[in-house]
């Protein structure tokens, strides 16, 4: 039971909902094609965050918070390049 509770394995899990939180919302935008339930500012910082904790992983050699922050930026700026042409498209 300890080992299933530890950081290592618990860092992967964090790192797997992380991507799927950006991808959910990402595929929930896409279908609805309505960000008005977005905030761009928060998104944002949300992804400074995810390229910073991207860049610890990278110099610690931690596998599982490198790629899972990348992955989750990739989404995460997905998320914010799409709302902003929906709201510049849609008047």
């Amino acid at each position: 039971m300890r080992r299933l509770l530890s950081l290592e394995n618990r860092a992967w899990s964090a790192s797997f909902f992380n991507v799927l939180a950006m991808a959910l919302q990402f595929r929930a935008l896409w279908k609805s094609w309505d960000p008005s339930g977005l905030s761009l500012g928060m998104l944002v910082i949300f992804l400074y965050v995810q390229v910073t904790f991207a860049q610890v992983g990278r110099k610690t050699k931690e596998r599982a918070l490198f790629w899972g922050m990348v992955l989750s930026a990739a989404f995460t700026t997905a998320i914010v390049v799409l709302s902003i042409w929906i709201r510049i498209h849609k008047g």
